[in-house]
């Protein structure tokens, strides 16, 4: 299938999931897998780097011209992962030079115009200390500066083992919004914990733990991309 092509198919499945009320879809997969990953085994778009790139990029520009805004995930690639992040303390080992060799498809959405990045959930060796993407200042900062994304970030489901390890889910999503964070994902089993997160949050703000100007900003990224 060509670019135009693929283009083409994917705008006419994005103008009938716009039909239903969808705005934003949680794809494509820009992650590049280079070692083991039983996570991400079956669930990626090859493990050729030109043809991820435009792969990704030709999926954002049609889902885009569609009617459906695109989040790439799982920034910042998971190229070789030991363990489930959803059920473990799953580890991306490599420095931070091995991990953005295999960035290339976020770059390509995020130039195709991709709407919002999803952050991983498992943790990553290459920053200091080592945290999960989904709570990681160093890991949000490099999208927001050396990619150049202004868009939304939004986190993987906080309440994912590697994301939430043994703090509370109200302390994991402080956290994640501290670091950078937009929109916190949770997984169905914790949305009855949702009235105790939006406690803690405001706790926060009052107590300071939290700025009121990252809560704002926050509120502003979601605003805007929930047009």
């Amino acid at each position: 299938m060509s670019t135009e092509q693929l283009e083409t198919a994917v705008s006419h499945y994005a103008r009938l999931v716009a039909s239903l009320g969808v705005t934003m879809l949680l794809s494509p997969t820009a992650d590049l897998i280079g070692g083991e990953n039983e996570w991400l085994n079956g669930r990626t778009l090859g493990d050729n780097a030109a043809s991820v790139d435009r792969l990704v990029a030709a999926y954002v520009r049609g889902a885009e011209r569609g009617g459906i805004q695109t989040a790439l995930k799982h920034f910042p690639g998971h190229h070789a992962l030991m363990g489930n992040p959803a059920t473990e303390v799953a580890i991306v080992r490599g420095s931070l030079e091995t991990v953005l060799r295999h960035a290339g498809g976020f770059r390509a959405g995020i130039a195709a115009g991709a709407s919002g990045v999803v952050m991983g959930s498992a943790v990553f060796e290459a920053v200091m200390p080592p945290a999960s993407a989904s709570l990681s200042q160093e890991l949000i900062a490099l999208l927001r500066q050396e990619f150049g994304f202004t868009g939304l970030v939004i986190t993987l489901d906080l309440d994912h083992r590697s994301a939430q390890g043994d703090n509370t889910i109200e302390h994991t999503c402080i956290n994640a919004l501290a670091a950078g964070a937009d929109l916190l994902l949770l997984s169905p089993s914790s949305v009855s914990n949702i009235p105790a997160i939006t406690q803690a949050i405001a706790v926060a703000i009052d107590t300071g733990t939290l700025p009121l100007a990252r809560l704002e900003s926050a509120f502003a990224s979601v605003s805007a991309a929930a047009r």
